[in-house]
């Protein structure tokens, strides 16, 4: 759905919030319209409420873990050593350095106006969710923010924005951002890694559901795939969400999803020694 500065057009219906990737944040305007993005993916969720139940947002953002310590900090959730990451190693001082210089380009107003901090320090698709799930749950459209710490991070900035802010303009009384309404579903890989809070963080925001796909890899043919029982990539473009929502909504077992997992890449590499030859 959110489509920040990617000239590759997906084969799926597809909507295209804002042309801008996000800048450096260390140098204080990483998202300049971050109001402008936030307002289109509430008109946007606002629309997506009348087609369906409910949403599941997903994201993939390079560097996206870091935006997300960034936000959280300035947001006033204490996220150091506790945000996740794709690799086996989670590079937390890295991550704090960066952030902490991005904290130091905040002006004195910023941090108490949560879209001004994104502005700031934060990447794209934070405010883009935001709003998208803003606009769906004014529209009393349940919403799953399908990823880790980085849709913890867009839960904390829809909950630190203020109920004026929250008044879609598709003709909705407002969001009220509580549990029924919304929640964060991952993978037990993110859950489980010794190296972050995902549990932790989302419990100092309230008392918002964490979900968890039982999804497992430990038995896969490929040892590739059995990579992710070592915490590397651990998610996925809302794959926890996804399987998440298969399980709740259509008794799709973890087993499931892991056989057709491992019947997709034999074709991939079925496909890729077909063109290698």
């Amino acid at each position: 759905i959110v489509n920040a500065g990617c000239r590759v057009q997906p084969d799926a219906p597809c909507v295209e919030l804002g042309a801008a990737p996000g800048g450096c944040i260390t140098e204080g305007n990483a998202v300049p319209d971050a109001e402008a993005l936030f307002r289109d993916g509430e008109n946007l969720g606002a629309r997506l409420a009348t087609e369906a139940d409910y949403l599941v947002l997903g994201e993939s953002v390079p560097g996206g873990t870091t935006t997300a310590l960034a936000l959280l900090l300035a947001l006033g959730v204490a996220a150091d050593g506790r945000v996740s990451s794709s690799l086996v190693e989670n590079a937390h001082t890295l991550k704090s350095s960066v952030a902490r210089q991005a904290l130091a380009q905040l002006r004195a107003n910023a941090s108490s106006d949560p879209l001004a901090a994104v502005a700031v320090l934060g990447d794209p698709m934070q405010p883009a969710a935001a709003g998208i799930a803003a606009g769906a749950i004014s529209h009393g459209c349940p919403v799953l923010l399908a990823g880790g710490t980085q849709m913890i991070a867009v839960l904390a900035l829809l909950q630190r924005l203020t109920p004026s802010r929250l008044e879609g303009e598709g003709g909705g009384e407002g969001a009220t951002i509580s549990a029924p309404m919304v929640a964060v579903a991952t993978t037990r890989w993110v859950v489980d890694d010794p190296l972050s809070d995902a549990t932790g963080l989302i419990a100092e925001l309230g008392s918002f559901p964490l979900l968890a796909t039982a999804l497992s890899f430990a038995d896969a043919r490929y040892q590739l795939l059995r990579r992710y029982e070592d915490f590397l990539v651990k998610e996925g473009v809302g794959a926890g969400g996804a399987a998440v929502a298969a399980a709740l909504a259509a008794d799709i077992a973890p087993e499931q999803i892991a056989a057709q997992v491992e019947d997709l890449y034999t074709d991939i590499l079925s496909s890729t020694a077909s063109v290698s030859r």
